[in-house]
């Protein structure tokens, strides 16, 4: 298990990159941090590492404490963005170069290079320089050299920042699956939230030298804890519409420029206490249904574009001066909602779904967990 306690890292005149982390990782489980650049996601990364001396704070492993300890004492198998391997050296040699360090015999090193180089696949390439490989097939090397000193914990620093689209689904699963066979605890920093919720168990969002949640992917996509995670989190992203909390007799309604929905369900208890307040609806995509008529508790969209993807079709437009998007199923529908785009006269009217996540303008905090 590795623990991060009250972690906090400052650089020169006083830049504060972590500012109080607290983060439990358990054993075999995969974490993805998660957030922009800048955020402190790296920084963290190398504090668990060693690279860097923390300023105040604890880092443990199981129930030691390696603060202090150098990298080569903490038992960690590293893998760069650049992917750092040597062009003097095969490939063989590379994977190899870790247990060269630690004095293991040149024909032992190469056989637990090849086993490691059969599980990714690249036992064919073991006799080439890594000026000879693709991007992937590098990344593939260093994620061997990374593994063959059968390291307690896996740290992954933007892996897959350099391949193109296509490639980085592959190295993804391998990373996947490689994780999951060796049930080795991995760490991962991404800036792609696609990525983390693909790889990850658990995902800690950082922004500004914080935590902002930390949780399953599924969770973090339902219930974000605040704007910052409902914003980051999906793609597309989550829409944000204006609106008032107010009453209506016993009834509690969003008051959404001229239009109203009334508040229903089981978002109705969490809300009444904070009639009055402005408020923000959180709303994915898919969590809205288009129709051709007004009706009660829907909003009026003017469709200004009409993406078709193949498996769906993506509306944006404006809602009472909120940028919309929604998806639909039907793609057969594509010609008659071009036709709507840019006609003020013509309009789709959008019902949301039961559930739907609402912020506090003012604190920016979900106001429905």
């Amino acid at each position: 298990m590795i623990s991060i306690n009250k972690l906090r890292k400052e650089f020169d005149q006083g830049v504060v990159a972590l500012d109080s982390i607290d983060l439990e990782i358990r054993d075999t489980e995969f974490v993805a941090l998660l957030g922009p650049s800048g955020c402190g996601k790296s920084t963290t990364l190398n504090c668990i590492a060693g690279l860097l001396d923390v300023t105040s704070g604890q880092v443990m492993f199981d129930d030691a404490d390696v603060t202090n300890k150098a990298p080569k004492d903490r038992n960690i198998g590293m893998v760069f963005q650049s992917y750092a391997l040597y062009p003097h050296l095969k490939v063989i040699d590379n994977i190899a170069f870790p247990l060269k360090q630690k004095g293991v015999s040149k024909e032992e090193r190469h056989k637990k290079a090849r086993e490691m180089a059969v599980k990714l696949q690249i036992e064919h390439l073991l006799d080439r320089k890594p000026t000879q490989l693709s991007g992937g097939q590098q990344q593939r090397v260093a994620m061997c050299r990374a593994l063959v000193k059968e390291p307690k914990i896996l740290l992954l620093d933007e892996p897959m920042s350099n391949l193109d689209a296509r490639l980085k689904i592959e190295i993804r699963e391998v990373i996947k699956k490689i994780q999951q066979e060796l049930k080795v605890t991995s760490i991962i920093v991404t800036h792609d939230q696609e990525e983390a919720m693909a790889i990850a168990d658990k995902i800690a969002i950082l922004d500004n030298g914080r935590i902002q949640q930390y949780d399953t992917p599924e969770m973090l996509y339902q219930y974000p804890a605040n704007l910052f995670v409902a914003n980051f989190m999906g793609n597309p992203p989550m829409n944000f519409i204006d609106a008032k909390l107010e009453t209506a007799g016993e009834k509690l309604m969003f008051t959404i420029g001229e239009s109203s929905v009334e508040v229903s369900g089981q978002l109705l208890e969490k809300l009444r206490p904070h009639t009055g307040r402005p408020v923000k609806l959180g709303v994915r995509s898919h969590q809205i249904r288009v129709g051709a008529e007004p009706a009660a508790n829907t909003l009026p969209m003017e469709v200004q574009m009409v993406e078709n993807l193949g498996k769906e079709l993506l509306l944006s437009g404006d809602v009472h001066g909120c940028h919309v998007r929604v998806s639909v199923d039907d793609t057969s529908a594509s010609g008659r909602m071009k036709a709507l785009v840019g006609d003020s006269e013509k309009r789709v009217y959008l019902r949301f779904a039961d559930f739907i996540n609402v912020f506090d303008s003012e604190t920016k905090v979900n106001l429905v967990l």
